[in-house]
């Protein structure tokens, strides 16, 4: 959650997250566009994007996908790439600085989809940054928001 409010902050998007143990809709937060919400998944792993086609693909499970049909609105899962080593997350140099050593990749889901397999791809050309959720908005309602 704190990578995708990051990014929205730099967006100017203001982000709610869904209550805790009211995952009705398969959904974790709601970027709070003012024409209607787009909801998003996220998930986490230390697993990598294939070195040769820089795609990876996220199991989800028929259940999701079942909660994803009940959403009117866009529905993105957004999966963040971390190191296996959790001391490795962070690195906190000698610059002042404080650099995550993370990654996070999206995909419109599928939200018609009733049969399997049950994963979505992600791609390496679809990295989450503040520019992508301003696609997104472009994308469902076309202009601009936001800084």
């Amino acid at each position: 959650m704190a990578y995708l409010e990051t990014v929205s902050f730099q967006a100017g998007v203001p982000v709610t997250p869904t209550a805790q143990d009211s995952d009705v809709l398969g959904v974790d937060c709601t970027l709070e566009f003012p024409q209607c919400p787009i909801r998003i998944q996220i998930k986490c792993t230390s697993r990598t994007l294939s070195p040769t086609t820089g795609t990876m693909s996220y199991d989800i499970g028929e259940n999701v996908f079942a909660k994803w049909r009940r959403n009117a609105y866009p529905v993105y899962l957004v999966v963040v790439v971390v190191p296996a080593d959790h001391d490795t997350w962070l690195d906190f140099d000698t610059d002042d600085q404080t650099l995550a050593r993370s990654a996070a990749y999206w995909a419109e889901v599928d939200r018609e989809k009733k049969t399997g397999p049950w994963s979505v791809a992600l791609r390496r050309e679809d990295r989450l940054t503040a520019a992508t959720l301003r696609h997104w908005h472009a994308q469902s309602f076309g202009g601009g928001f936001g800084g």
